[in-house]
């Protein structure tokens, strides 16, 4: 989320979702390698929904997926939604609510989120996680970490939070200057909600899904700090 509009932050606000839809091309390319590492509904609605459409259809789904989620720059940038277009977000939006539905069982069942994982997603993740975002690290609370990371002249903030929002373990960036009196950029940010799929969320989580689960927190964390440069101004 933009935190206030000013010359830079639109700048941002227009690159960020170019770069929206290039990461979209990539994905479709790589056979959905982010949709796979992020074990939420949204992301395993998708991949079954994506999967056997041919790359130019995937590819035009993602670009609707992210006009969707990036409104404002969309609007500058590309012509307005048709109505069939508008009817398949809707549909999308909609069936992918039907699949958390179905699935309610499976949360239940699985007591989501699972307490019991926390500790080893804890003890597995800081390793990996910190030869990506360094080793500056803070508590914000006995499940929640955050590390601030430079790039270029700003800070990346990233929190990784065990347990918060209904799943258990969640990633989510924010981008403040470096050095005093500049206002923060953004809040919130990840590579999913840029994809306009969710967040970065792991939820229904068991001892046996801890290393995929730490395998996709490392891997959408480094997408995002690797391509920083690309939207951030400079």
């Amino acid at each position: 989320m933009i935190f206030r509009k000013t010359e830079e932050s639109h700048k941002f606000e227009l690159a960020y979702y170019r770069w929206a839809l290039d990461q979209w091309s990539q994905e479709v390319e790589s056979e959905l390698p982010l949709l796979r590492a992020v074990n939420s509904y949204r992301a395993r609605f998708l991949v079954q929904m994506l999967e056997p459409l041919p790359q130019e259809r995937q590819i035009q789904i993602g670009r609707l997926l992210g006009m969707s989620c990036h409104i404002q720059a969309a609007r500058e940038l590309e012509p307005p939604l048709q109505p069939e277009e508008r009817e398949l977000i809707e549909r999308i939006n909609a069936d992918s609510w039907k699949m958390y539905d179905r699935e309610a069982w499976t949360r239940l069942a699985r007591k989501m989120p699972n307490p019991a994982v926390w500790p080893l997603l804890k003890k597995e993740a800081r390793g990996p996680i910190e030869e990506v975002l360094g080793t500056k690290r803070e508590r914000l609370g006995r499940n929640s970490w955050y590390y601030r990371t430079p790039v270029g002249r700003w800070s990346i903030g990233t929190e990784i939070a065990f347990g918060s929002g209904g799943c258990d373990m969640h990633c989510a960036h924010d981008i403040d200057p470096i050095g005093a009196g500049g206002a923060r950029l953004a809040y919130e940010l990840g590579v999913m909600s840029c994809l306009g799929v969710s967040g970065n969320k792991w939820d229904c989580l068991s001892e046996e899904d801890v290393p995929n689960a730490v395998a996709g927190l490392v891997l959408v964390s480094r997408r995002f700090i690797e391509s920083a440069p690309a939207f951030l101004p400079k």
